[in-house]
């Protein structure tokens, strides 16, 4: 998984969709970051995607991490999302996940019973709302 990181102040950065799109992009403002996974979140990416976001996480105060494009989250995935949840709220940050309705992520975190334990938005417009405000 390849990490392309740039400074913003777009409220909403986007990832772009030419063929050499990599697997994660990353943008971050001041106090918001972003990671959009666009590759499936398992045991082969999850040590991968975890060093990524733990640069981010550590100059944010609220990570969103966009799975929209993630074909599926495997367990390996969600102990790393659970991993990151727990760190960024021992350092006193916010972890949101972008999981639009009905797709195999969100029926995923819905089957482990973890809906309830994550902040998800439906969009990236959403999460960024809630992360701006938080």
């Amino acid at each position: 998984m390849s990490l392309h990181s740039s400074e913003s102040s777009i409220p909403t950065p986007s990832v772009p969709s030419a063929p050499s799109v990599p697997r994660a992009a990353a943008a971050t403002t001041r106090a918001l970051a972003l990671v959009c996974v666009t590759e499936p979140l398992d045991l082969e990416s999850s040590n991968r995607f975890l060093r990524s976001t733990e640069r981010l996480g550590a100059n944010c105060r609220c990570l969103v991490v966009d799975l929209t494009h993630a074909p599926f989250v495997d367990s390996a995935g969600i102990r790393t999302l659970l991993f990151l949840m727990g760190e960024l709220e021992r350092a006193e940050r916010e972890l949101w996940l972008v999981v639009p309705s009905g797709g195999r992520v969100e029926r995923t975190l819905s089957l482990l019973r973890l809906r309830e334990r994550f902040q998800i938005a439906a969009s990236l417009d959403e999460a960024w709302r809630h992360a701006s405000v938080a």
